[in-house]
């Protein structure tokens, strides 16, 4: 791994523990303090106008600066847990506005953060960088979360919640001076400016970014949507405290970061036989959930989704940039993220619309494991998805199937 590629994934994950020491707690925080719908609303908020904000951004990332935008969005990271602090229990009035600042930060990360990760590596070494980084995003997932968990049962000041809110703050502050001493990276250099019109009409005249769109679309919809929230509730009903479901969140993470260490260094021409053991795992896990709901085929679920996670999502980005590569349209490449960022937006907007009208309906295990049961579908059709994406050998990557 090379200069650059160590650099982008140091920042990303200086990131990911600010985020991670609070972002379970967040989600519990509204589901006590108000409902289930309003989780969905949040995340359905946040995660829907991502690609909107990339798109105010993308001529910048494009033909200027990708590490400004990531400086810019600690800050904006800070002042929302500032404000969650301050506000405590009354910031669940200005849920909605508060959803769009927390979209908008994370704009100012995803865009150009994805962009550095493509112009830092190449078809035989990104298969090494997005498994390493799975797994040390894991490691953080394993720690953040039961430091977490402990603070608020321990909760020395009284406030709660608020602690780890706090905390979350101090980190960003933190990681926004670290961010200051990042040097200039090398970019690649385009003559076109953005236009990301001109990008779609590109891209969906090709049948394989249109394959690797519904794939990020079931993404979104599946693994990277509402399933971590859905399962983590659960979890929380089942123990009633903070600590547990932290711990047992730790846990998980923990498996997955192994997981991806362990895909991290395998070959890339086996990543589609990875990705089917993991999609057939994945419903295999969620079928004995729902059809046998208790403590122990929960557990069962949880432990084999977070095993199997790296089999699928390591494939699924490497294969989502390797493709840019093989019909040489690095030109575009911020227009094919942005895109691509709009369909993973829509998997997530519609599966958080689901489970809004669900908890409206009623707060019912029943109706939500059978959500769990559609989204591993949607796993399933994401490695179905990408099996039929052809690449040449001197991309050494993926072959057809």
């Amino acid at each position: 791994m090379n200069r650059m590629a160590k650099q982008v994934m140091q920042t990303h994950l200086l990131r990911g523990a600010a985020i991670q020491t609070s972002a379970l707690f967040l989600t519990l925080f509204l589901w006590k303090t108000v409902s289930l719908e309003a989780v969905a609303l949040f995340w359905g908020v946040h995660f829907g106008l991502l690609p909107f904000f990339y798109l105010i951004i993308g001529k910048i990332v494009k033909k200027q600066s990708r590490i400004l935008p990531m400086q810019v969005g600690l800050a904006f990271a800070a002042l929302f847990f500032f404000l969650l602090f301050t506000l405590k229990e009354e910031s669940v009035k200005f849920l909605i506005p508060l959803a769009m600042l927390f979209s908008f930060q994370s704009s100012l990360h995803w865009l150009p953060f994805n962009t550095l990760a493509f112009d830092s590596n190449d078809p035989g070494t990104r298969g090494k960088f997005f498994g390493t980084m799975r797994a040390l995003s894991r490691v953080i997932r394993f720690i953040a979360p039961i430091v977490g968990g402990l603070l608020i049962v321990w909760d020395p000041f009284g406030i709660d919640y608020m602690l780890v809110f706090g905390l979350s703050f101090l980190f960003f502050v933190l990681t926004f001076i670290s961010s200051l001493s990042i040097t200039t990276v090398p970019a690649i250099k385009v003559k076109s400016d953005f236009d990301f019109i001109k990008g779609v009409r590109l891209f969906f005249q090709n049948q394989d970014y249109r394959r690797t769109f519904f794939a990020v679309l079931m993404k979104g919809f599946s693994y990277r949507g509402p399933t971590e929230k859905i399962l983590f509730l659960l979890f929380f009903i089942v123990t009633g405290n903070e600590a547990q479901t932290g711990g047992l969140a730790g846990v998980l993470a923990l498996i997955a970061a192994a997981s991806a260490l362990w895909m991290s260094r395998q070959k890339e021409t086996k990543h589609m036989n990875y990705a089917w053991f993991g999609a057939f795992g994945y419903v295999l896990a969620t079928v004995v959930f729902v059809l046998w709901p208790n403590f122990w085929s929960l557990i069962f679920f949880s432990v084999l989704i977070y095993l199997l996670d790296a089999f699928v999502d390591v494939p699924q980005l490497t294969i989502g940039q390797n493709v840019i590569n093989k019909y040489k349209d690095l030109e575009y490449r911020v227009e094919y993220l942005i895109v691509r960022e709009f369909s993973i937006a829509t998997g997530r907007v519609l599966g958080y619309g689901v489970l809004f009208i669900v908890a409206t309906i009623a707060f019912d295990s029943l109706l939500l494991r059978g959500l769990l049961l559609a989204m591993s579908g949607g796993v399933f059709l994401l490695v179905w998805s990408l099996s039929k994406i052809h690449f040449p050998k001197h991309l050494a990557h993926l072959p057809s199937n």
